[in-house]
């Protein structure tokens, strides 16, 4: 019975550490589109503005998905 208890602490542990990766690879998704967003304003239009601009918003689409994937295994 304790075993089981400190697998379950130990798998939810590793799973909020996932957690917060998974949190800051989408912060990190949301400062390229922004970045590139800004760069694509101010008239410096480049291809990799607009590479990094469709890259920020897939890695930010990608980062809100599996937070709500992980946060649902973690409520249950």
């Amino acid at each position: 019975m304790r075993k089981e208890v400190f697998e379950d602490k130990a798998k939810k542990h590793v799973s909020w550490e996932l957690f917060w990766k998974i949190i800051t690879f989408t912060l990190i998704g949301l400062v390229i589109f922004i970045y590139s967003l800004i760069n694509i304003v101010n008239n410096k239009t480049s291809i990799l503005s607009i590479i990094g601009l469709i890259m920020g918003i897939l890695i930010f689409i990608y980062g809100v998905f599996a937070i709500k994937r992980n946060y649902k295994k973690n409520v249950k």
